[in-house]
């Protein structure tokens, strides 16, 4: 059962379309600099609810530079379970959008625990025991008793100090800072910039943002705007069903909203359709596509509802070698070439298209 003191994350970045060999790579790096993000702003949850209330410290050493924290201060902080333990970020891509879920962020941070050390107990300490001005301009600037004062053992001697304890703040008031860094942090290949110079860089145009926190009725906003456009909870649908925006209220609506919607928006479900697209085709025929790895991912990563069609070319072509007539079909149409049981290439061939339908059908059909 999924914990009171967690929430569900949606962030969907809508685009003009990703270059197929680009995408993958684009909806992985996402979802990684999400899950960091989130871990370094402490709102994933640990595996169990039990370490949610953890108050297990973690300490650095003391120093005692000239940095801007102050000599001998150390962070004690509620641990931040790493990422290996933390509910994944489940990143989702079309060509027109890249999604990330995260099924549970804390709504709140835990609270910080900061060990401030002071001066030497041998400045702060008369040899009687008293404390001396040093231990009292300590206390005093921190507002706290000297009778308060901790000793505190570090490989430079003993200090005194104390024990800060700030309260986290909620997820809704963190995400808006987090989710623009994590969005414009992605790098790629070739970029744009379709604002100005001094605008962020992206793959493509952003057209819209989606970002809810929770799930339904409860679902909000997380308020924040990159390159202009601000976020909310309007996703688009296909290009064929047309560009009115639609609303939703969490991950369970957004997958229903975008399928009726015409979008498979998880390339694993697409690459499932496409398998069992081309295998209904050619159904009871003997016949069968050549297997091309590299063709049906770059199919997968530029459709958001791929159907597969079928089609043929004349037969005086099969005069031309294999490796011709399959490189042709593979590299300039992305048609699947399509042979027998015992390999022989035949006339027909399939494409996937990114509509429900073709009317017309292809050339040569």
């Amino acid at each position: 059962m999924k914990s009171p003191a967690t929430l569900p994350l949606l962030v969907e970045v809508g685009c003009e379309e990703i270059p197929a060999r680009f995408l993958e790579q684009a909806q992985n790096d996402l979802g990684e600099r999400l899950k960091q993000a989130l871990v370094d702003a402490r709102l994933l949850s640990a595996p169990r609810a039990s370490e949610l209330c953890s108050l297990e410290l973690i300490s650095s050493e003391l120093e005692s530079g000239t940095s801007n924290s102050k000599p001998g201060t150390r962070n004690t902080e509620l641990r931040t379970p790493n990422s290996e333990s933390c509910p994944i970020c489940q990143p989702f891509s079309t060509p027109r959008r890249l999604t990330v879920y995260v099924p549970e962020v804390l709504k709140k941070q835990p609270d910080r625990l900061e060990q401030v050390s002071g001066p030497p107990v041998r400045i702060a300490f008369d040899a009687e025991g008293k404390p001396t001005h040093a231990a009292e301009g300590f206390a005093a600037k921190n507002q706290v008793r000297v009778e308060d004062l901790i000793r505190v053992n570090t490989p430079k001697g003993e200090y005194v100090g104390l024990t800060k304890t700030t309260s986290g703040r909620v997820a809704l008031e963190v995400l808006p800072e987090i989710l623009p860094a994590v969005i414009t942090s992605l790098s790629f290949p070739k970029s744009m910039y379709w604002t100005a110079k001094s605008g962020p860089r992206f793959i493509r145009p952003i057209r819209w943002i989606v970002a809810l926190l929770g799930e339904g009725k409860q679902a909000r906003v997380v308020p924040f705007d990159v390159a202009g456009v601000k976020s909310g909870r309007a996703t688009l649908p296909h290009r064929a069903v047309g560009n009115r925006p639609v609303k939703v209220n969490g991950f369970t609506d957004y997958s229903a909203r975008l399928r009726e919607g015409l979008v498979e928006f998880d390339p694993e479900k697409r690459r499932e359709t496409v398998r069992s697209e081309l295998k209904a085709l050619l159904e009871g025929s003997g016949l069968r596509t050549v297997e091309d790895k590299e063709l049906e991912d770059w199919v997968v990563n530029s459709t958001e509802w791929p159907r597969a069609l079928g089609g043929a070319f004349e037969e005086r072509f099969l005069k031309l070698p294999r490796e011709i007539l399959v490189t042709v079909m593979r590299d300039h149409q992305k048609y699947f070439a399509v042979e027998d049981e015992a390999g022989k290439l035949q006339t027909r061939l399939v494409a996937v298209l990114n509509v429900d339908s073709a009317p017309n059908g292809l050339s040569g059909a």
